[in-house]
């Protein structure tokens, strides 16, 4: 589009899955089972595109929305619920929406080319654990990363400053029954969760043979 300067991409899809397997930890021990039947389906466009010479601007965005259709088990961590009709709630780990938007601007000199990077992501909420309760589920969260790079005139140096997190922001990207774990935390009773990583700095310096 534009003389090439904008490009997108789109994808819709459809699965419908038979005797999906699905895992769930417990304790010190994975249990997998075979989840009947589960459908999911879905929409992806990616666009990218220079607004300027220098300065180029990519966006990502998918929608997701899953389900099982028939799996009947029962909660470990629940056990006098007795066995459970799991159908309608949603596949672990599965937001039903995630956004991506980047900028990168880059200045041309002498010494080389000097690029500022920013990105930021965001993502909906979701469940870890295919029974869909209050204790597996974690709400939206996102988070800004930066960086400043430097590239050589012969592309074979490469200089990067970086911070990532920007505004600290917490995210929970997974969920367990039972533990300790390493880098979880108890929420509530033999409930852990884990926490996406704190604001970070870093300097990176690189050299290609």
């Amino acid at each position: 589009w534009v003389g090439q300067r904008i490009r997108t991409t789109a994808t819709i899809y459809f699965y419908d899955y038979q005797d999906k397997q699905v895992s769930d930890r417990e304790g010190n021990e994975t249990r997998i089972w075979n989840a009947a039947e589960a459908e999911s389906y879905g929409f992806e466009f990616e666009g990218t595109g220079y607004l300027a010479n220098s300065l180029l601007l990519a966006v990502t965005y998918s929608y997701l929305d899953t389900e099982y259709t028939h799996f009947i088990t029962n909660d470990q961590a629940d056990l006098a619920a007795g066995n459970q009709q799991l159908a309608g709630n949603p596949l672990t780990n599965s937001p039903k929406h995630k956004v991506t938007v980047s900028g990168t601007y880059t200045v041309p000199t002498d010494a080389g080319d000097f690029s500022l990077n920013a990105v930021y992501y965001w993502q909906d909420a979701a469940y870890f654990r295919p029974f869909a309760t209050w204790r597996s589920h974690a709400g939206a969260w996102d988070r800004t990363d930066a960086r400043l790079m430097w590239n050589s005139t012969n592309f074979k140096w490469r200089a990067s400053l970086y911070v990532k997190n920007i505004f600290d922001e917490v995210g929970v990207f997974d969920s367990v029954v039972g533990g300790p774990y390493e880098n979880f935390w108890r929420t509530a009773g033999d409930w852990y969760a884990a926490a996406t990583p704190p604001r970070q700095f870093g300097i990176e310096l690189s050299y290609k043979w």
